[in-house]
């Protein structure tokens, strides 16, 4: 199994960097933000995955949010204070911090544009983890040779429970995805 983890960052937030903040919209209404975010031109991204739903005896497969509450949003902070202003839902996810403080989470760029490819294939072989479902141990870097995901950097890991190989990005405390390794792909360690 691969394992590309998403490190999150919790420290003091330069108020004018766009970055990318983990956020929560309560209740479920991450769709409603995500539509009011576009409307303001503020790029955002919900994982979402297929899901058969029955309803009168019809089942019908629908596009939903894997979480949700969960949004990123890639912005400042002070155009998503913004925002935030005249939504009292739509809130920060933080961290407790070293001082005792508790600090907003936000996502390296390039993990997140990693988690974003991966996502965004809305491939029925991507696995969603909560942080309390999967336990991964560290091992060697790989670079993965072949398939979609030719070129990625990624740590080789385990999933307890799993026979395939699987090319996991995890972003801390938040959300893990993991899809089934292709058949033709291959990794060198680095």
């Amino acid at each position: 199994i691969v394992v590309c983890y998403l490190e999150y960052a919790v420290y003091m937030v330069d108020n004018e960097l766009v970055q990318w903040f983990a956020m929560r919209a309560t209740f479920g209404r991450n769709m409603k933000v995500k539509h009011i975010l576009d409307s303001k031109s503020i790029e955002s991204f919900i994982p979402m995955k297929y899901v058969i739903q029955r309803r009168s005896m019809i089942s019908k497969r629908e596009l939903v949010p894997v979480v949700k509450d969960l949004i990123f949003v890639h912005a400042s902070k002070n155009d998503i204070q913004t925002v935030k202003d005249d939504i009292d839902f739509f809130q920060y996810i933080t961290r407790p911090a070293s001082d005792g403080t508790n600090k907003v989470i936000v996502v390296p760029d390039y993990q997140m544009q990693e988690f974003i490819m991966v996502s965004k294939t809305n491939s029925e072989k991507l696995i969603y983890f909560m942080p309390n479902e999967i336990d991964f141990v560290k091992g060697d870097m790989v670079r993965i040779h072949g398939g979609v995901f030719d070129g990625r950097v990624a740590v080789l890991s385990k999933i307890k429970g799993k026979r395939k190989k699987h090319l996991i990005i995890e972003i801390e405390g938040s959300l893990s995805i993991a899809v089934e390794q292709e058949s033709g792909t291959f990794f060198e360690k680095i």
